[in-house]
């Protein structure tokens, strides 16, 4: 698949704009808008999306969400997947690719202790988009079996990037939907990384999915002086 040609004549100079503003990277962005690139995607993964891994380029926005989808959504041995993933990481510069790797990975529940035991090393890595890609698989770890893990994980980062540390915030905001108590015992220890436990309270005051109660109590246990 010559990727470039499929990608150009779906290309808008105003969403390509618009995107350069809302995605910081090294990349080329072309403007190609979220449901061709889903086309784009289904394509890939009917191919051979090894071969696509190899020959496509990686200095392109576009062509890393479709490399995303092959890495994360194509149909492999976990193991491979694993290897995968960490050969792909180098490459993310921002959120969205590191994001967009996310939306293709659903770990089963037979998967999960794999899964996190291969995330684990990822909270203490030094690369902020290492760090961010753990903090933001949590969000897959929402079950009654790995809240515990999960939320003991997210405590560890410490990588001082942006994106490290609002993916953590944003994990955490997930989280809270549908643990409160566990998430709201994690910020009263004090455990986490205090931008981290500030900015996982407000991303939780502006989501529509917790009541007014609840934000009040979450704004006072913001830190101070910090």
């Amino acid at each position: 698949m010559d990727i470039l040609s499929r990608l150009t004549p779906l290309a808008e100079p105003g969403y390509r704009a618009f995107n350069q503003k809302m995605i910081p990277t090294r990349c080329e962005i072309l403007g190609v808008r979220a449901p061709h690139i889903e086309v784009l995607a289904r394509e890939v993964l009917a191919g051979d999306f090894r071969e696509f891994l190899e020959s496509a380029p990686d200095d392109v926005l576009e062509v890393l969400f479709l490399k995303a989808a092959a890495v994360g959504g194509g149909k492999m041995e976990l193991s491979e997947r694993f290897e995968r993933v960490l050969s792909f990481l180098p490459k993310i510069d921002n959120w969205a690719v590191c994001d967009a790797l996310l939306g293709w990975i659903k770990p089963g529940p037979v998967e999960r202790a794999s899964w996190f035991a291969f995330l684990s090393p990822l909270f203490d890595d030094g690369r902020e988009f290492f760090a961010r890609f753990a903090a933001v698989m949590m969000i897959r770890f929402s079950n009654p079996d790995w809240i515990a893990p999960a939320l003991s994980a997210l405590a560890r980062v410490r990588q001082p990037g942006y994106y490290a540390r609002m993916g953590a915030a944003w994990a955490l905001s997930h989280l809270y939907v549908d643990f409160p108590k566990e998430v709201e015992a994690l910020l009263r220890s004090n455990a986490l990384e205090p931008w981290i436990h500030n900015k996982a309270i407000q991303k939780v005051v502006e989501s529509h999915r917790v009541d007014e109660a609840e934000k009040l109590a979450l704004k006072s246990l913001k830190r101070r002086g910090r």
